[in-house]
């Protein structure tokens, strides 16, 4: 069997104010997309590789209904 899979690969220097809240948020969004890979949160900044299959929409719209600690605005967050 065929699986076709997106890799989703990022990273942004900022502060996390709490990387221990945003890596629990995270995780749970992960567990309910079923993303697999990996993201390496520290107080400077995050680093994220992930295998999305059909998600990456998905992704968005989660992140637009759900207040996650990846802000847009380069503020800090956490």
């Amino acid at each position: 069997m065929k699986v076709e899979l997106t890799h989703l690969s990022f990273y942004r220097f900022y502060p996390i104010v709490d990387p221990i809240v945003l890596r629990m948020q995270l995780k749970s969004l992960c567990a309910q997309l079923e993303l697999m890979g990996t993201i390496l949160i520290a107080p400077e900044g995050i680093n994220v590789g992930l295998g999305v299959g059909d998600a990456p929409e998905r992704i968005v719209v989660a992140r637009q209904g759900a207040p996650i600690g990846v802000g847009d605005t380069g503020d800090a967050v956490g």
